[in-house]
């Protein structure tokens, strides 16, 4: 999951980074300054179930206030899962009760402005001690 949102938060950077080089070339239209900015993508995330059907993972980057809107979905093990998202730049997710794979979830995924945006996702699952895969998409 670490690499996954570690994954989301590069594109940011590198839209971020895109914008700047393109303002500072002359290149950057103004009316389609935030059409500079758009991106999307997609990411695998591995993860593993402890010995309570636990996973906890986190990840603190710069998001520079962006709002991603994201997609996330299980695709293995076949369970039941409960997943919850929270962010310091105010998300705030909780799944449904018993999402099953394949099961699409949206949320938005707040960031910070100024400083790094610490991202935690909690998961639980009816299964124990095993991997699992998921995937992630998002588009800002």
């Amino acid at each position: 999951m670490e690499k996954a949102l570690k994954t989301l938060f590069n594109s940011i950077k590198q839209g971020m980074s895109d914008t700047v080089e393109a303002d500072l070339k002359g290149t950057l239209i103004e009316p389609a300054a935030p059409l500079a900015l758009m991106k999307s993508g997609e990411a695998n995330f591995p993860f593993h179930l402890d010995s309570n059907g636990k996973c906890k993972y986190e990840v603190e980057e710069h998001g520079y206030g962006i709002t991603a809107h994201c997609t996330i979905w299980f695709e293995s093990p076949d369970a039941a899962y409960s997943i919850k998202i929270t962010s310091t730049g105010g998300t705030e997710f909780q799944s449904p009760p018993n999402v099953r794979i394949n099961q699409r979830l949206e949320f938005k995924l707040k960031t910070k402005l100024i400083g790094k945006t610490k991202v935690t996702v909690e998961g639980s699952a009816n299964v124990i001690n095993t991997d699992g895969n998921g995937k992630i998409t998002y588009s800002f």
